[in-house]
């Protein structure tokens, strides 16, 4: 599913959370600041072509994942400085 395709902001969750689980780190491996900014980008054109109800849940919701990305890279970061 696309961002054009979804007719509720949960449609929207969905295709985020789809989008996120090809960023982190599981899938990745690379913890450069890029997977950030290619998640934001790729989310960017779903929201952009989301055009139903209450896009500012969608909004909010992307930068939540957001956090949680950058959350992963911050562990990751402690992580190798103890190792």
């Amino acid at each position: 599913m696309e961002g054009r395709d979804c007719k509720t902001s949960e449609d929207m969750y969905g295709v985020i959370e789809q989008i996120k689980e090809g960023y982190t780190l599981d899938f990745v491996k690379d913890d450069t600041p890029d997977r950030i900014i290619g998640f934001m980008n790729e989310c960017q054109r779903e929201i952009n072509d989301y055009c139903y109800d209450r896009k500012d849940r969608v909004v909010n919701y992307f930068i939540s994942t957001i956090k949680e990305l950058l959350e992963e890279s911050s562990s990751h970061q402690r992580r190798l400085r103890n190792e």
